[in-house]
């Protein structure tokens, strides 16, 4: 889906070959790489301890730890239970002896507890981390997140799941902002075990009020739209206080459903707002000169797109065809969607249709039906209310 924010009014107002080991070479081999790795990632950790008031130095440490896979993460996880059940039993011997003389010991462990669950936070933090930068250094083009990106992620588990919502809310570790990104991942894995901290994320108003609204949109992936209903009603009273702005908090709207995954809902704000531009055309296209109408279009053809990408995720292919064949008539001049079409992660089903193939090529020609040649799919109708969008 197309994110770029569109100035509405302002356009209304203008393979190596190896030499074979011996198998006991080749075992004594393997048995001093896994030796090296070991100790590596001892040196790695006590790196780790030691930089504790070094951010930068610390991130880089853990940029290299992660990579060494399963074994670097299982002594960080098995290292932080360790230290944590010291010190619980050094808690329970205070407790159950208070003369004890134990402060020094237990000032000790909870110093090493707070830098071991530190390292095994910033592991699981790295999962999406890392997945994130390989996505930007593969499509550095290319918006970083779409709808359902992530769900391969599954496989790492719970580990993946607590590192979304650690780094959500993380605001100095990453200097690329990586903690804006994090709830496309929970929205992705799908455990709804996460929702009651979603919940009190999207409701701490110390957060970062994007974070705040990311944590509005995973609840909503994952079956609680409470809160999208929320910020829906926001902006519904906003119309009424200052209904001059109606289109573009319509438009605010349509996106929350989106990023809600209320793609319906989105579909039903969309299409009134394309026939209300529609309409200009109709009825005062006579009255704006060139750049005016051109601007329009484009607005147009813009929001065709975006609706057409919503109604696929709805699985609404005739809907999702018929929507993007308007969008190319009216920007075939500047053939600005015709490639996205092809890459938008939210147009794979229409991509799987086994009609896609013949009705693109239609379209790289210049041809651009509402549904695939040969095929018999009606556009579903889908409708918007009656709001009155002229008033805007």
């Amino acid at each position: 889906m197309n994110r770029t924010l569109i100035l509405l009014a302002a356009v209304l107002a203008a393979a190596l070959l190896l030499t074979p080991v011996p198998a006991q070479e080749e075992a004594a081999g393997d048995t001093g790489k896994a030796g090296n790795a070991d100790e590596k990632i001892t040196n790695l950790i006590k790196s780790y301890d030691e930089a504790f008031k070094d951010k930068a130095k610390r991130q880089k440490i853990v940029s290299t730890l992660y990579p060494l896979g399963e074994g670097a993460m299982a002594r960080v996880e098995t290292r932080a239970e360790e230290v944590k059940k010291r010190l619980e039993a050094l808690k329970a011997q205070k407790k159950a002896d208070p003369e004890a003389d134990l402060a020094a010991a237990l000032e000790k462990t909870a110093r090493e507890e707070k830098q071991a669950r530190a390292l095994k936070e910033a592991m699981y933090m790295e999962i999406l981390v890392n997945e994130f930068r390989a996505l930007e250094k593969k499509y550095p083009d290319q918006s970083l997140v779409f709808v359902g990106q992530f769900t391969h992620m599954k496989k790492h588990g719970k580990r993946a799941v607590q590192g979304a919502l650690l780094l959500m809310k993380d605001f100095n570790l990453h200097e690329d902002q990586h903690h804006y990104k994090a709830w496309e991942v929970l929205a992705d894995l799908g455990d709804k075990s996460v929702l009651k901290e979603l919940k009190d994320i999207s409701e701490d108003f110390l957060m970062d009020d994007s974070i705040q609204l990311a944590a509005v949109y995973a609840r909503s992936a994952l079956g609680d739209t409470s809160g999208i209903q929320k910020k829906v009603k926001e902006y519904e009273d906003r119309i009424q206080d200052e209904p001059q702005r109606t289109l573009g908090y319509k438009l605010q709207i349509a996106n929350i459903y989106y990023h809600g995954r209320m793609f319906k809902e989105a579909v039903k704000i969309y299409l009134p707002v394309i026939k209300y531009f529609d309409d200009i055309l109709k009825e005062r296209g006579s009255e704006l000169d060139e750049k005016q109408v051109k601007g329009i279009q484009q607005n147009i053809a813009n929001l065709c797109y975006n609706c057409a990408c919503n109604l696929c995720l709805a699985k609404n292919l005739p809907g999702s065809y018929a929507l993007l064949a308007r969008c190319l008539k009216l920007d075939k001049e500047k053939g600005t969607y015709i490639k996205s079409i092809l890459r938008d992660g939210d147009l794979r089903e229409l991509r799987k249709n086994k009609a896609f193939k013949a009705w693109y090529d239609n379209a790289k020609k210049g041809e651009f039906p509402d549904v695939p040649p040969g095929a018999k799919m009606p556009p579903k109708k889908e409708t918007g209310g009656e709001e009155d969008l002229h008033k805007s």
